[in-house]
């Protein structure tokens, strides 16, 4: 891992500026954003497992179900 100074690595840092400006504008917290996090995997699951959508759709669900499991995972680095 890329480790500076202080211990933080980059991606760390990375998170802590981002909460700060998501606090600062929305007032939401880690743990907030963690269950919108579930929840795009919740809609992505949908959009998977839905038969009657078109193939594109689902593959966009599959790109849903993942940016939704990075974030959490980013997210749960904070919690």
């Amino acid at each position: 891992m890329n480790m500076n100074k202080k211990g933080k690595n980059i991606v760390d840092k990375a998170i802590d500026a981002s909460f700060s400006v998501i606090a600062k504008e929305s007032g939401m917290k880690p743990m907030d954003l963690f269950m919108v996090g579930i929840g795009y995997v919740a809609v992505g699951l949908l959009m998977v497992n839905t038969g009657w959508l078109p193939a594109s759709l689902r593959v966009l669900g599959g790109f849903i179900i993942v940016s939704g499991l990075a974030g959490m995972v980013l997210i749960a680095r904070k919690l």
